[in-house]
């Protein structure tokens, strides 16, 4: 089987790839490696910092996706 993994290069994604090739299957990885953190598997956290820069938001969240 192949997967897409988002947030790759984090502690679950890592896990969760490193799990799946153990079991013989395929995996393709992404991630977001910004100058701030990436947490979730979906998209860039922070509702302080997306009050004061949106666009960052923007790309991250919504172009990125």
């Amino acid at each position: 089987m192949k997967y897409l993994i988002t947030e790759a290069a984090g502690f679950i994604g890592f896990h969760l790839s490193k799990r799946l090739l153990e079991q013989g299957n395929s995996v393709v990885g992404i991630d977001n490696l910004s100058e701030y953190y990436v947490v979730n598997l979906a998209a860039q956290p922070g509702v302080r910092y997306s009050l004061t820069n949106p666009r960052a938001y923007i790309d991250s969240n919504v172009v990125g996706f």
